[in-house]
C-alpha cells in the first residue's frame, strides 16, 4: 500500500496479529494522501497476497474523506509555473470532480475522459493538454495559468467549494 518504512512496519505488524486494523486507521488519521489512497484501494484495489482488503484496510469515513479532498481540491495549486506540476493538479481536480459527482474515485486518466464530458468544451484543451503532458505525449501544457485557474474555479463551485 505505502512504501516507507513506517507503513511497511505498520502493515507487517496488523499482519502478523500483533496490531489491528483501528491502530492502521488511527495513524493514518493525519495524512490526507493515506486517506485518499486507502479510499481508492477499497474501492479497486487487488489482493495479490496475503490477508484481503477488506479485512486488512479499514474503512473511511465518507465525511473524513470528503474533507480531505475538498481541502486537496481547494488548495490545488493548477497555475504554477512548473508544467508537470500543473499537470498533475490539474488531473487530480479532474479526479476529485469526479468523485463529487459520481461517487467513484476514478483513475486520473479515466476522470479525465469523464471530465471531458460533462465539462464546458472552454476547458477541455486544459484537461487534454494536462493528459498529454502528465503521460508523455506532450513535452509542454498548452494552457495559461489563467486558463487553469479559470478550470480550477469552475470544478469547485461545481463542487460546491467557493474558495
Amino acid at each position: 500500500m505505502f512504501f516507507c518504512d513506517y507503513w511497511i512496519k505498520t502493515h507487517e505488524k496488523i499482519a502478523s496479529g500483533d496490531g489491528n486494523v483501528e491502530e492502521l486507521l488511527n495513524a493514518i488519521s493525519s495524512d490526507s494522501d493515506a486517506i485518499t489512497e486507502l479510499k481508492l484501494i477499497k474501492q479497486s484495489g487487488i489482493c495479490l497476497y496475503g490477508v484481503p482488503i477488506n479485512e486488512m484496510i479499514p474503512n473511511v469515513q465518507d465525511e473524513i474523506f470528503w474533507d480531505t479532498l475538498a481541502s486537496h481540491a481547494v488548495d490545488s495549486y493548477v497555475e504554477s509555473e512548473n508544467a508537470s506540476q500543473s499537470a498533475f493538479k490539474v488531473l487530480q481536480l479532474c479526479r476529485y470532480f469526479a468523485y463529487a459527482k459520481t461517487g467513484a474515485m476514478l483513475s486520473k486518466p479515466k476522470a479525465a475522459e469523464w471530465a471531458i464530458t460533462v465539462l464546458p468544451r472552454s476547458y477541455h484543451s486544459v484537461v487534454l493538454s494536462a493528459l498529454h503532458k502528465q503521460y508523455g505525449i506532450s513535452d509542454e501544457i498548452a494552457y495559461t495559468a489563467d486558463e487553469a485557474m479559470l478550470f480550477k474555479l469552475y470544478v469547485l463551485d461545481s463542487m460546491g467549494l467557493q474558495k
